[in-house]
């Protein structure tokens, strides 16, 4: 792996070294076409349509690659703070896990992200945030039966029956059997 992205540096720093003197040799070529007189000179369009083309083809490769770069690194980093915030949240350790997670949402958010977020908010009693990450989260289509715990929880305590209700209801048939089932029935009086 390492060889692979030395070469592939190898590669670039040669296509910006052709670059580079691609730029030259067209400056050179028109610097010598203002030193000869006009009358001379060969029609300036036909020498410099095939040098502008290959620099400015050379400079779009070297741009595309940069920006791939980029963009690689962007999605490592993002991937890398998820999952430095679902282990943090997994953990407990809730208000260390809000600022990975709020750049993941602010970067990339997704359902995940999102409901990490609101969980981190409602384990430290955060309700308007919590609130508002883990409807993120639902809207996007998570499949966590806890989001839908919290989220009663949370419309439970503002006074929110009807959707309180129907958190619980979606917990239930998201996770039938699982952790909070007993609890969720007792809010909707299943019991």
């Amino acid at each position: 792996v390492v060889e692979q992205v030395e070469a592939r540096v190898e590669a670039t720093r040669r296509e910006v070294v052709e670059a580079r003197r691609a730029v030259a040799v067209a400056r050179v070529e028109e610097t010598r076409r203002e030193e000869i007189p006009a009358r001379v000179a060969e029609p300036p369009r036909r020498r410099e349509r095939p040098v502008a083309r290959a620099v400015a083809r050379a400079a779009a490769r070297v741009e595309r690659r940069e920006e791939t770069r980029e963009e690689r690194r962007e999605g490592s980093d993002i991937d890398r703070l998820l999952k430095e915030g679902r282990k943090l949240v997994a953990r407990g350790r809730y208000k260390k896990a809000v600022d990975p997670l709020e750049k993941v949402v602010a970067a990339s958010p997704t359902a995940e992200a999102h409901y990490l977020l609101g969980e981190a908010y409602f384990e430290l009693s955060k309700e308007g945030p919590a609130l508002e990450q883990l409807e993120k989260a639902t809207s996007m289509g998570t499949r966590r039966g806890k989001a839908f715990m919290m989220l009663g929880s949370l419309y439970s305590s503002a006074g929110k029956k009807t959707k309180a209700r129907g958190a619980f209801e979606q917990y239930l048939k998201v996770d039938p059997r699982g952790k909070f089932a007993a609890d969720a029935k007792a809010m909707l009086g299943q019991n």
